[in-house]
């Protein structure tokens, strides 16, 4: 994720985006470490992966949020309730296909 989010900031400091085009750049951002984690956590154990993405995606928004209230304070709204289902739900799908993934033997 945070290589996802170092590419972000390099094109955004050389294309000037609106508002609404770096909300989707953020929450696409979002969705793809949930993703990974999810990914990442399920291929490691190798059972349950739809809990162990959304448990992975869930541990992540946690962090994000910890560190959004001790920089910006907290602000509870829609946006917050739609970044966390984004992060667990594809965390999720990261865990049905890091659990189903195998790895190809040549």
């Amino acid at each position: 994720m945070l290589i996802l989010l170092c590419i972000c900031a390099a094109v955004m400091t050389v294309q000037d985006f609106n508002v609404t085009v770096l909300r989707i750049i953020a929450l696409a951002t979002l969705g793809l470490g949930g993703f990974g984690s999810g990914f990442l956590a399920a291929k490691l154990r190798r059972k349950n992966g739809m809990l162990m993405g959304a448990l992975s995606g869930a541990a992540l928004m946690v962090i994000l949020v910890l560190l959004s209230l001790i920089f910006f304070g907290f602000h509870f709204g829609g946006q917050l309730i739609t970044k966390v289902a984004i992060g667990v739900l594809a965390g999720a799908l990261g865990g049905v296909l890091g659990v189903n993934h195998r790895k190809k033997h040549h």
